[in-house]
């Protein structure tokens, strides 16, 4: 993510991202999530972030998506990237059963319940 940005074409990585997420796996999910959890450009990928909510329904792939989010908002003390991980995590099931990975289930509930407290 830094060298594309250092050589002027993050643009053009988002555009490949947001084209590719719809059909990745969980696996290949990691990288993009370890990349983005470094940026601190919070308004130029806060577009890409929900684009890669809504284009893979599969919960297991959501939760990385909510990652990058919590890892920004961490990262960053944006309230604007807060605001997109509370949205995020609202639109994620509670129910154990919606998550091939029992480790994202316990994530997503963790993450509810210290971001309530």
């Amino acid at each position: 993510m830094m060298l594309a940005k250092a050589a002027g074409c993050e643009e053009e990585l988002q555009r490949i991202i947001v084209e590719r997420w719809g059909s990745i796996g969980e696996r290949n999910s990691t990288d993009v999530v370890l990349g983005l959890s470094d940026t601190k450009d919070v308004a130029g990928w806060m577009p890409v972030i929900s684009a890669l909510f809504e284009l893979n329904k599969n919960n297991d792939i959501r939760t990385q998506v909510v990652r990058v989010a919590n890892n920004m908002a961490r990262a960053t003390e944006s309230a604007e990237i807060r605001t997109l991980l509370d949205d995020l995590l609202r639109l994620m099931p509670v129910d154990e059963t919606a998550y091939s990975n029992p480790d994202n289930h316990r994530f997503v509930n963790g993450l509810r319940h210290s971001i309530a407290n």
